[in-house]
This record gives structure tokens, sequence and C-alpha cells, in this order.
């Protein structure tokens, strides 16, 4: 309860649930930039890494778009176009 001239507070219950992480969301983001980042740690052994990078990229996007983070979900966005871009210009240099 309130007492009269205090400031208002705001706070969120912790209840034993919400220690699990949020659920499959939460999961999915996990995998999704794990994946992301070992394939950027991968990309000089090859194209294919780099196309992997612009995958986990879509997924790292699509996770922002899902949990509500729309600003991360763009910037992941703008990197699939760049990952592209890169394998796209190592694709071309192999035709040679």
């Amino acid at each position: 309860m309130r007492r009269p001239g205090s400031a208002v507070t705001f706070w969120v219950p912790i209840t034993p649930s919400s220690w699990h992480g949020g659920g499959v969301l939460t999961i999915f983001g996990v995998l999704a930039l794990t994946f992301m980042m070992a394939m950027y740690g991968l990309e000089s052994r090859g194209r294919i890494f780099v196309l992997g990078f612009a995958l986990g990229c879509a997924v790292s996007s699509a996770y922002g778009f899902l949990s509500g983070a729309w600003p991360f979900g763009v910037v992941e966005a703008i990197w699939v176009v760049v990952a592209l871009r890169r394998w796209w210009a190592l694709s071309s240099q192999v035709a040679r």
C-alpha cells in the first residue's frame, strides 16, 4: 500500500518461472546468435562460411523482430545485405 506523498515505484515481481530465461524465444535467440558468431569466426576459411554468416544474420534479425527489439532486427537485416554482397564478391573471384 502506498502512503500519501510517497513516490510511485513500479516493480515486476520475480517468480521462479521468470528465472528460466523466457522460454522458446530466448533459446531460439541464443542459438541464432551463437550460429551467427561461429560463422563470423570461420569466415576466413571459405566463402561458404560467409554465406553461413548471412544466414545467421537473417535468423538473428528474425529473432530481433520476434522479441520486439526491432532496432536489432533492422541492424541484422542490414548485415544480411553486407554479408551477401561479400559472398557474391568472393564467388565472382573464384569463377575467374
